[in-house]
C-alpha cells in the first residue's frame, strides 16, 4: 500500500479511473495493483471533490440524499453495547433521520443517476463493459453511502467486490489485513460475522463456500501485517475483493464507496455447458434410478462436449459502440469488422437467431449508442439490402444456459425477405462464404453485420 499525491484531478465522474488512481497510469494499476493489493491515495484536498459533492451528493444535505437514494429502505446502524457487535435494521428516511440525530450511523445507496455515470464509467474503464453488467444491461454494482457517528466501527470483514472508496468528510481508520493465501482471493462470497444476527443464514452460505476452496477456512487470519491507513476529504483507497478490514469513524463523516463486480469464467463456462448439453438426449433426460455407471456415462459425455467450444464463441466482440439493433444500413455497427479473401468464420454454435413477433422496445441507451427509433424502426429510405418494405424483426440470443435461460446479451436485426432469406443461407452453410474473392457487396456487408453481433466469430488460423 502506498501514498501519494501532487496535482491530482477532481473527481467528477469524467475519465473515471485516471481521476480515481492518480498518478498511476491505467496500465500500472490494471498490470500491479487491481485485484492484487491494496493502494490509498492521499492527501488530495477537499477541492477534488466538490464537484461531486454538489452535482451527486446534493451538497450533503442528508434528506436529500437518503430520499433520492436507490435504496428501497434506509440502514440503520447501532453498537450492541454489550457484544461490540453491529445491530442493522432498516426503515424509511424520517425515521433514519431521528436515529441519526440520536447517534446512530447510516447506510443506503446513492441515487440512481450517480451510480450510472461513476459505475457505467468505472466499468468501461477496467474493461468490465461486458462482465460487469447482468443480462437485462443492469450494472453489477452500486455506490455506498456511509453517514457514520465518531467512534462507529465496523469489525473485521471481507467483501466479494473490489472497492473504491472515497472519503468525503470527516475522517476514518482502515485497518487492512492483505493474504496471500488462496481463502481470501477471488472469493464468491464475502464474509461478514461483524453483524449480531444472522437470521437469513448468510454467514452459513459464506463459510460454505469458502470452504469449496480451503476446507481449513475458519474465518481468522493472521494479524502480524496488518497496515493501517487515515482516509481525510478527497482520499481514495482502492481494496480488492478478500482483503481482511476494520473501519473505525473518527470523527463524523462521510464516504462513499464504489462497489463492483463482474461475471466470473466459472459463470461463464458453467452456462455454456449447460447449453451445449441441451443439445443432447441423453443429458436433457431426467435422473432416474442413478447409477455409478449412468454418473460415469453423463461425465464421459461433458469432456466430449467441453472440448467441442471454440474459444472465439465465448465472448462477445469488443464493439465501437453498445448497439444491440443492427440494420446493414447502420454502418456503425459493423465497419469495424473487416474480412478479406483469406478470413476464416464460423457460425457460433452458442448463438441462437429466432424470429421475433415484435419489435423490442427502445431503452435510451440503445438510441443513443445505435439510431433512434424512427432510423430503425421505419427507415424505408436507406435501399438496397434492408430495405424495410417487407421487414422481420430477428434477434440472436448470446449464451443462456442458466436455470432462467436469460440471454447474456441479444441483438435485434431488421431485414426485408430478401436479406433474411440470405441470412438463413449463411447460417445454415458459412463454410460456403469462406475465402472467396468474389463475394457480392450485399453478402459482404452481412457477414460483417453478423461477424460484428456475435452470430460469426473468426477462427483462429
Amino acid at each position: 500500500m502506498q501514498d501519494h499525491i501532487k496535482k491530482a484531478p477532481e473527481i467528477n465522474g469524467d475519465n473515471l479511473l485516471s481521476t480515481l488512481i492518480f498518478p498511476l497510469s491505467a496500465q500500472e494499476f490494471m498490470q500491479h495493483v487491481f485485484r492484487k493489493s491494496c493502494y490509498a491515495f492521499l492527501e488530495r484536498g477537499q477541492e477534488k471533490i466538490q464537484e461531486l459533492v454538489s452535482e451527486f451528493l446534493f451538497g450533503l444535505d442528508l434528506v436529500q440524499m437518503m430520499n433520492h437514494s436507490a435504496s428501497d429502505s434506509i440502514h440503520v446502524w447501532m453498537v450492541d453495547q454489550d457484544t461490540g457487535k453491529i445491530e442493522s435494521f432498516k426503515t424509511d428516511p424520517d425515521a433514519a433521520l431521528i436515529c441519526y440525530r440520536a447517534g446512530a450511523s447510516l447506510y443506503f445507496r446513492s441515487s440512481e443517476e450517480m451510480a450510472q455515470v461513476f459505475i457505467g464509467n468505472l466499468l468501461q474503464d477496467l474493461g468490465m463493459e461486458w462482465s460487469g453488467r447482468f443480462p437485462d444491461g443492469l450494472l453489477k454494482g452500486e455506490i455506498e453511502v456511509f453517514i457514520s457517528r465518531k467512534g462507529h466501527k465496523t469489525s473485521w470483514h471481507f467483501d466479494f467486490q473490489e472497492n473504491f472508496t472515497i472519503q468525503i468528510n470527516g475522517a476514518k481508520t482502515w485497518h487492512l489485513a492483505e493474504s496471500e493465501s488462496q481463502p481470501t482471493r477471488h472469493p464468491v462470497r464475502g464474509f461478514t460475522p461483524h453483524y449480531s444476527k444472522d437470521e437469513s443464514g448468510a454467514l452459513q452460505t459464506q463459510k460454505k463456500v469458502h470452504h469449496v476452496y480451503d476446507p481449513s477456512f475458519s474465518g481468522s487470519f493472521a494479524t502480524q501485517d496488518i497496515q493501517r491507513v487515515c482516509l481525510y476529504p478527497g482520499d481514495v483507497l482502492y481494496h480488492p475483493a478478500g482483503v481482511w478490514h476494520q473501519v473505525e469513524a473518527l470523527e463524523d463523516s462521510v464516504s462513499i464507496n464504489l462497489s463492483i463486480f463482474g461475471t466470473t469464467w466459472a459463470d461463464l463456462l458453467s452456462d455454456v455447458t449447460r447449453q451445449v448439453l441441451w443439445r443432447s438426449e441423453e443429458t436433457r433426460q431426467m435422473i432416474t434410478y442413478p447409477s455409478i455407471d449412468s454418473a460415469a456415462q453423463a461425465l464421459k459425455h461433458i469432456k466430449a462436449v467441453i472440448s467441442s467450444i471454440e474459444p472465439e464463441d465465448l465472448l462477445p466482440l469488443k464493439q465501437p459502440s453498445n448497439a444491440r439493433f443492427y440494420t446493414p444500413s447502420n454502418e456503425l455497427c459493423w465497419n469495424h469488422v473487416v474480412i478479406h479473401s483469406q478470413s476464416v468464420f464460423g457460425r457460433n454454435s452458442l448463438v441462437s437467431v429466432v424470429e421475433s413477433d415484435e419489435p423490442p422496445e427502445l431503452t435510451v441507451d440503445d438510441q443513443s449508442d445505435s439510431q433512434s427509433e424512427s432510423e430503425v424502426a421505419s427507415d424505408e429510405e436507406c435501399g438496397g439490402i434492408d430495405t424495410l418494405e417487407d421487414s422481420k424483426w430477428f434477434v440472436a440470443h448470446h449464451i443462456f444456459g442458466n436455470p432462467e435461460v436469460e440471454s447474456s446479451s441479444s441483438v435485434y436485426f431488421k431485414l426485408n425477405s430478401k436479406t433474411a432469406k440470405l441470412m438463413q443461407q449463411c447460417l445454415s452453410d458459412p463454410m460456403k462464404y469462406n475465402k472467396q474473392k468474389n463475394l457480392s457487396e450485399d453478402v459482404q456487408i452481412l457477414i460483417r453485420m453478423l461477424i460484428a453481433s456475435g452470430v460469426f466469430s473468426i477462427r483462429q488460423t
